[in-house]
């Protein structure tokens, strides 16, 4: 019981010695690395283009992420092979540092622009182009084009590179029917 007297009491010290300071203590953050003009506000990413597209039949529609206007599965029993539909105002960055980004979702390392293929496609409806990016263990197959001051994607994420064949030719023709309106 006297510990915890005493310790009361120092307490209560300290608190009154401490209360008389008029010494003010400011503390600096490192600056941020962002600059405001790389920063988009939250209201340009809620604004979402107006997109159409044909599914195919086969593929089932699920609930779209946070910054997705879509989300396609191939199989309900195989999420990880998935669709999905992006878009964002400007250019998120650039190409290659979108590639490297899909590179380390693949636990591959990043590279060079000179190494990217891009590969143009004329659609129906509109213009794009396709970066693939493929392990024996899993392929990211994107598609995407620039409007209206937007970039929007088309991402298939596949399980298996075997996979990544036979379903290409199908992921574009969806590519094909998306047209922005």
């Amino acid at each position: 019981m006297k510990q915890l007297l005493l310790f009361c009491i120092l307490l209560g010290i300290l608190f009154l010695y401490n209360c008389n300071k008029k010494e003010v203590i400011v503390y600096y953050a490192a600056e941020d690395r962002f600059s405001s003009s790389s920063i988009q506000s939250k209201a340009s990413f809620t604004s979402k283009p107006k997109i159409s597209w044909n599914k195919p039949k086969n593929w089932l529609k699920i609930p779209a992420g946070n910054m997705q206007l879509a989300k396609f599965l191939f199989n309900k029993d195989r999420t990880e092979d998935n669709v999905s539909i992006a878009s964002f105002p400007g250019d998120v960055g650039g190409i290659l540092q979108n590639v490297n980004r899909w590179r380390r979702q693949l636990s591959l390392p990043p590279t060079t622009m000179d190494k990217v293929k891009l590969k143009e496609y004329k659609g129906k409806y509109l213009n794009f182009k396709i970066v693939r990016v493929l392990t024996k263990s899993k392929s990211i197959i994107v598609a995407f084009f620039k409007k209206q001051g937007q970039t929007t994607f088309i991402k298939m994420t596949l399980s298996h590179y075997h996979s990544a064949k036979q379903k290409e030719n199908e992921f574009l023709k969806f590519c094909y029917t998306i047209k922005q309106i």
